[in-house]
């Protein structure tokens, strides 16, 4: 499953070198990704090229007539850092969430994997959002839920990243 949708990341990290940049991101990457469902698929100092699987656990609440349960849903993406002298590129694709199917009263009786694009292309303009029957409403505001946090957790990681390597940077200019 290919996610077309794509966030990128494209910095300077003055006076750094390549190995000064790949060796950051890769502490950065031991210590944020370091879960067991997290795997690096390709670590090529020598290249500047880090690749890395990230599976996000994350929970919302949905309302079922008067009781409020936890939904847990995992977002999965695909790091790809690439460095060269006081540069350096993140790439975050192949966005995916695996997400509740269906219910049976208040547990989940089974799950699926979208891609961020399949669940974006799904959305009804809002004129054909008026006209949805009130328990597929429901379902787009989950979707919709959904769709941030995922949005809210690439954004986090990007933040995260800029952060660490600037920190470095700092630690490397004193």
């Amino acid at each position: 499953m290919n996610s077309q949708i794509q966030y990128a990341l494209i910095d300077t990290a003055k006076n750094l070198s390549k190995a000064d940049i790949f060796s950051l991101v890769s502490q950065w990457a031991s210590n944020k990704v370091s879960q067991k469902a997290n795997t690096i698929q390709l670590n090529d100092k020598d290249g500047g090229k880090l690749i890395t699987r990230v599976s996000i656990p994350s929970s919302h609440f949905i309302t079922v007539g008067r009781q409020n349960i936890p939904i847990n849903f995992t977002i999965q993406m695909i790091l790809d850092f690439t460095c060269k002298d006081s540069k350096y590129r993140l790439i975050i694709n192949n966005l995916s969430i695996e997400i509740p199917a269906t219910m049976a009263g208040n547990k989940l009786i089974d799950r699926t994997v979208s891609s961020y694009d399949t669940l974006l292309s799904n959305f009804p303009t809002a004129d054909e959002y008026k006209t949805k029957p009130k328990s597929e409403q429901q379902i787009y505001q989950h979707q919709s839920k959904y769709l941030n946090t995922m949005h809210t957790e690439v954004l986090s990681i990007l933040t995260s990243v800029k952060e660490f390597i600037r920190k470095g940077n700092t630690v490397n200019e004193l």
